[in-house]
């Protein structure tokens, strides 16, 4: 999406869910909540989100590293990265209705969670799966990031054409070497049936374009740099301790859907299995043949250029 215009009020006061999110970019987030009587957010710290909330209808306080404020409609509240902070409704019969910024993104786009018990069930069940990534069925988030060559890569550009995104922790790794040697391989294989393959990580585009060349690759590489991981991020795929991307590999088809994501343990090479049972389940074999057909130009140019 292009940006995004609405009546942020009106869309507050007419908010009844605990969390919607409303739009999702590579470097913020928009998000509605609803706070029901006596109810709270909860105690939490962004380790590397800047938040910006404001509220438009009701009473409660906020708490900031524990020194607590009054608020109500039309107050504004900025919680830089790191600052514990709580938003309790005060009111016994009213909800506390606001919106809130996130810089970067927080929560997978498109997340509704009708209840705060809804929200602590998802968040739950994810560390219990010890998966964090977007799952299938959700939009693939949008994104332009620039690759090897310094070029800007939009999703969108292949709207009509499946995508893997094989988001890695780093170039001139052992493990990311032999991961990426393996697609490089299987590249001719994915086209054949209608994919691109693009490989994401927060290394630079310098980097990029000198461990494509060294190892002669025929797929872009994504520089997820700046800001740093806020593409990885979108996708659940950034690992915040270490600060580079999680190995996650993810396949979107022609609609922008993804339909099958795996993350992997950061020292272990996932291969291609699952990536091609995904392809040969999103396209019949006839349809594969035209998808090959209809495949861009500019596709093969680089191929044979990189060759």
């Amino acid at each position: 999406m292009d940006g995004y215009v609405t009546n942020i009020e009106r869309d507050s006061v007419r908010n009844a869910d605990f969390r919607r999110v409303l739009y999702t970019g590579p470097n913020i987030q928009l998000v509605l909540m609803t706070l029901r009587p006596r109810e709270e957010i909860g105690v939490e710290a962004h380790k590397a989100h800047d938040q910006f909330i404001r509220v438009e209808q009701g009473t409660g306080v906020v708490r900031l590293n524990g020194e607590e404020r009054p608020l109500q409609g039309g107050a504004a509240i900025v919680i830089p990265a790191g600052i514990t902070h709580n938003i309790v409704n005060t009111s016994t019969q009213a909800p506390l209705r606001l919106y809130t910024l996130y810089s970067p993104p927080e929560h997978p786009d498109g997340t509704v969670h009708r209840t705060r018990q809804d929200a602590v069930a998802a968040e739950a069940k994810e560390k219990a799966e010890g998966q964090s990534v977007l799952q299938a069925g959700r939009e693939a988030p949008e994104f332009t990031l620039p690759d090897e060559s310094g070029r800007m890569v939009s999703l969108r550009e292949f709207r009509g054409r499946a995508v893997v995104l094989a988001f890695y922790p780093a170039d001139w790794s052992p493990v990311c070497g032999d991961q990426l040697a393996l697609y490089n391989e299987l590249v001719p294989d994915f086209r054949d049936m209608g994919a691109e393959l693009l490989g994401i990580s927060v290394d630079s585009v310098w980097s990029h374009s000198a461990y494509a060349k060294s190892r002669n690759l025929h797929f872009r590489l994504l520089s997820d740099f700046q800001p740093r991981g806020a593409v990885s991020r979108m996708y659940r795929a950034f690992h915040e301790e270490d600060g580079t991307c999680q190995r996650a590999l993810f396949v979107i088809d022609g609609s922008g859907i993804i339909t099958w994501s795996y993350l992997s343990p950061i020292d272990v090479n996932p291969g291609a299995d699952g990536i091609v049972g995904a392809l040969s389940k999103l396209k019949s074999p006839e349809r594969f043949a035209a998808a090959k057909t209809e495949a861009t130009p500019r596709a093969s140019e680089e191929s044979g250029a990189r060759s």
